[in-house]
């Protein structure tokens, strides 16, 4: 498989992650139910600004850029 193929697979995984990650998520604990958005979720426990969803979209952003040239 060529570069070009690998990447073109890269970037429908990551179309795949995305769409599958857009919808809600329940996340039952003991006392209490909320809906969370998983693309919203900060991307670590660091106090970040930048959600899962912003990292996706930039892996998305890079492998369209390097898939068109």
């Amino acid at each position: 498989m060529s570069f070009q193929n690998d990447v073109s697979n890269a970037l429908f995984n990551m179309y795949d992650v995305r769409n599958m990650l857009e919808g809600m998520i329940t996340k039952s604990d003991v006392d209490y139910v909320s809906d969370i958005k998983v693309l919203e979720v900060p991307k670590d426990n660091d106090g970040s600004s930048i959600t899962i969803g912003d990292c996706i979209e930039d892996v998305i952003y890079f492998l369209e850029q390097y898939d068109k040239g």
